[in-house]
């Protein structure tokens, strides 16, 4: 199941979390609304954007409302 903890993107237009599929094209857009605006979750374990996070980040994250 995604969900805001495990999803690559989030749509800054509709917030909805979603992953990359094999089958979407090279341009990454919301599947829900189309947007194209979109927002890399810097909390995956594992990728470029997660290297210097702390364990406070993580934490903030985890117990955000």
């Amino acid at each position: 199941m995604i969900n805001q903890f495990n999803a690559e993107y989030k749509c800054i237009q509709c917030g909805h979390n979603f992953s990359r599929t094999p089958w979407m094209d090279k341009s990454v857009q919301c599947p829900c609304c189309g947007g194209d605006q979109l927002e890399n979750n810097p909390y995956l374990l594992g990728t470029c954007c997660a290297e210097g996070l702390t364990d406070e980040d993580y934490y903030a994250v985890a117990l955000k409302p």
